[in-house]
C-alpha cells in the first residue's frame, strides 16, 4: 500500500521511475495510446525501490519490483517484457487465467503471452 500517487519520478534514485505504463510491444505508452478507443490491454512496471514512505522510524520503505500485465481483450495478446534497464529477469507470480502455473521466469524483451481476459504478474528476481 502506498501513501503517495504514483508519478512516474526516480526521486528515490534507483535510476527508473516509480511508475511505467507500456504496450503490448514493450514500448512506454504515450498520449495517443492513452486516447485510443480500441486499446484493451497494458503493462505496468512498478518499483519497488520508489518507494517515497518512510517507517515510522525514519527509514526508507523498500520492497520488490513487479510488471502487471493486462489483457481486457477477448484474445491472447503476447506482450513483450521492457529492456533489460528494467530488470533481466522476472518469475511469474500470478496468472488468474491459470492459477495453478508453475513458477517460471522470462527474460528481458522476451514475449509473455496473457490470455484473453487475464492478467499477468510477475516479479523482477
Amino acid at each position: 500500500r502506498r501513501t503517495d500517487f504514483l508519478d512516474g519520478s526516480a526521486a528515490r534514485g534507483s535510476g527508473l521511475p516509480d511508475v511505467w505504463w507500456f504496450r503490448p510491444d514493450g514500448r512506454r505508452m504515450g498520449k495517443r495510446d492513452w486516447e485510443r478507443p480500441d486499446a484493451r490491454s497494458l503493462g505496468v512496471f512498478l518499483n519497488g525501490q520508489e518507494i517515497p514512505t518512510k517507517t515510522p522510524r525514519g527509514e526508507s520503505v523498500l520492497d520488490d519490483t513487479f510488471i502487471l500485465l493486462l489483457n481486457a481483450f477477448h484474445e491472447d495478446i503476447p506482450f513483450t517484457l521492457p529492456t533489460r534497464r528494467f530488470g533481466a529477469n522476472w518469475q511469474l507470480i500470478l496468472s488468474t487465467a491459470d492459477p495453478d502455473a508453475e513458477a517460471a521466469v522470462f527474460r528481458a524483451k522476451e514475449p509473455v503471452l496473457v490470455t484473453g481476459r487475464s492478467l499477468v504478474l510477475l516479479r523482477r528476481i
